[in-house]
């Protein structure tokens, strides 16, 4: 008797714990509200901003070459950069209500002051 009594003790104690792993809380859904803000600010943030990739680019390029390396090459990079970070950030404006991640890295032209 005892042993029947000790053994249903276990089959209940077992069959209630995987019970309770089974129908655990799932994990909560993605901040949606936040990803398509954040990807709104982005896109409009890249077409106001874009045109910042021409001298960040000349400072670059001046800074590993020369100064006529920067003026010219840098120029026409940061020409380049800056229509594309500002078609980009038409397309992400345009399509901000699909959740998706960044087209183009880095998110902003100008590195963030706060950590995230």
């Amino acid at each position: 008797m005892r042993k029947a009594v000790l053994a249903l003790m276990i089959l209940l104690t077992t069959s209630t714990a995987s019970f309770a792993l089974e129908y655990q809380d799932p994990a909560p859904p993605p901040d949606v509200g936040g990803i398509m803000g954040r990807k709104l600010g982005r896109g409009l943030g890249n077409i106001f901003c874009g045109w910042l990739e021409i001298p960040k680019s000349i400072s670059e390029v001046n800074a590993r070459h020369n100064f006529i390396a920067g003026l010219t090459w840098g120029t026409l990079q940061g020409v380049g950069k800056a229509l594309t970070r500002t078609a980009v950030g038409v397309i992400e404006t345009v399509t901000f209500i699909i959740p998706s991640d960044p087209i183009i890295q880095p998110e902003f032209v100008l590195p963030s002051t706060t950590q995230q």
